[in-house]
């Protein structure tokens, strides 16, 4: 299974990162432009993309998916401000142009904790991954990276049946630990 990581920034003057999954092997990556990422999941051609940005928004404050995350004690920003609502514009302009690859979005932070990820110290991060059962193919450069690593990791966890969807119509997907 192909699986794209993305944790997009708001706007392209700030890296995004991305990661790559091939079987149990991750590579990570930083792009900037919209183009760039649209080249990469066309060449790449993964079975599943999973985003930490929201893939639809509200008119409202929260979406349920977003009070799910918060009654579990994770923090979720509001999608009324002007940073959720650039990386829902920008999420949309990806997905739309790629419109034959799944998408699904996820909590990378919300995702991390529950996995034990810790993102302060990158070789306790690679140590994590690799007792999850993954090879990091190189090491990530940034938070970004880091992000979209663990967003790659609830792609294929949900692939396996071990990860839940909060939510009605918009859903976020979060890993189970059995």
């Amino acid at each position: 299974m192909k699986i794209i990581g993305l944790d997009l920034s708001p706007n392209s003057t700030k890296p995004s990162g991305m990661s790559k999954m091939i079987d149990n092997s991750i590579y990570f990556f930083s792009t900037f432009s919209d183009s760039q990422i649209r080249k990469d999941i066309f060449e790449f051609k993964p079975d599943l993309v999973v985003v930490s940005s929201p893939l639809l928004g509200t008119s409202k404050k929260f979406r349920k998916c977003d009070y799910e995350l918060k009654r579990r004690e994770f923090k979720v920003q509001a999608m009324d401000t002007d940073y959720m609502k650039k990386l829902l514009s920008r999420t949309k302009k990806i997905r739309d142009s790629v419109k034959k690859v799944k998408f699904i979005e996820t909590n990378a932070p919300a995702s991390g904790k529950i996995l034990s990820f810790d993102k302060s110290d990158e070789l306790k991060y690679l140590r994590r991954m690799r007792t999850l059962g993954f090879v990091n193919m190189n090491k990530p450069k940034n938070t970004r990276e880091m992000n979209a690593g663990i967003n790659v990791i609830v792609g294929y966890l949900r692939n396996i049946g071990m990860a839940e969807e909060l939510g009605d119509k918009i859903k976020i997907v979060i890993p189970i630990i059995k």
